[in-house]
């Protein structure tokens, strides 16, 4: 999976565990060699390395257009169509794919016979099934979820 650090974007604000074991919060501003910069506040701005090792929590700055699988934040990475099996009611295709919608879990491309087709961005193939399982996961869409697991997976262009 794609390291924590690589998904952030400035303006987000992130929370740290500092040396001492203290959990800080404050605001991504650049990117540098070690890691990203915190603006801690202060009355000029306590600054703060973030890295992968104390980076605890990140919450999106307002407006951002990110979703839950971080596509926006993945510009290099390839395609993966994941096939979801689903059995031969029509109807449970028809709710699996909306519910997929509605997690916004990746673009769903079509509806085979007993499948659900669904195009997610991620760096390998297990990476795209986990990106797939934790977006349906946060909807609390558990069972479908271990689903994701299950998929068969195909590069696509």
């Amino acid at each position: 999976m794609a390291k924590v650090e690589h998904l952030l974007r400035a303006g987000d604000k992130v929370t740290i565990v500092d040396r001492f074991g203290k959990r800080r919060t404050g605001r991504a501003v650049m990117r540098g060699p070690a890691g990203w910069v915190l603006n801690m506040g202060g009355r000029h701005g306590t600054p703060a390395i973030a890295s992968d090792e104390n980076i605890v929590g990140v919450v999106p700055k307002k407006g951002a257009k990110r979703g839950p699988l971080g596509e926006a934040s993945l510009p290099g990475s390839p395609t993966y169509r994941l096939r979801l099996h689903t059995g031969p009611l029509q109807a449970a295709r028809r709710s699996v794919a909306r519910q997929l919608k509605r997690a916004k879990a990746g673009k769903v491309v079509s509806t085979g016979t007993e499948h659900v087709y669904v195009d997610v961005k991620g760096n390998s193939c297990e990476d795209a099934q986990m990106r797939l399982a934790k977006a349906l996961q946060q909807k609390g869409l558990r069972r479908l979820a271990t689903q994701a697991w299950a998929t068969t997976c195909q590069r696509r262009k």
